[in-house]
């Protein structure tokens, strides 16, 4: 996400402990003061349909913008348990720390790596298989 993209993110000033530079202060405004414009951002993309809205569950101010990894972000995404096989099993451990948590009105989870900047991008992918 870029503020070229959300332009009005820009536009509030940002409170402690909310970060104050880049893609962490972009997606924190995204989801705590401007909602609406972060899930049309996702519909359109495809990522969400349309019509869904997005409970938010991180970064939230009410949680000090917490981000979580893990089995923590499972929990926090409300997945039932148990996971059909370990995490472990699939995913490798300290896993990415998750920039944006969510679910959908269609009980659709939505997991977010934020982006400012294209260099952010070119960061090497994970052992995730």
């Amino acid at each position: 996400m870029t503020s070229t993209l959300l332009p009005e993110l820009d536009a509030t000033p940002a409170s402690s402990p909310a970060a104050t530079v880049g893609s962490q202060r972009l997606l924190q405004r995204a989801v705590n003061q401007h909602p609406e414009t972060l899930r049309r951002a996702l519909a359109e993309s495809g990522a969400v349909a349309p019509d869904d809205t997005v409970e938010w569950l991180s970064p939230v101010a009410h949680d000090d913008y917490r981000e979580y990894r893990d089995m923590p972000a499972i929990r926090q995404l409300r997945v039932p348990a148990p996971l059909h096989r370990p995490l472990n099993d699939f995913w490798p451990p300290r896993g990415p720390v998750w920039d944006g948590l969510g679910i959908t009105s269609r009980d659709v989870r939505v997991l977010v790596e934020a982006k400012a900047h294209l260099r952010e991008a070119e960061s090497p992918g994970s052992r995730a298989t």
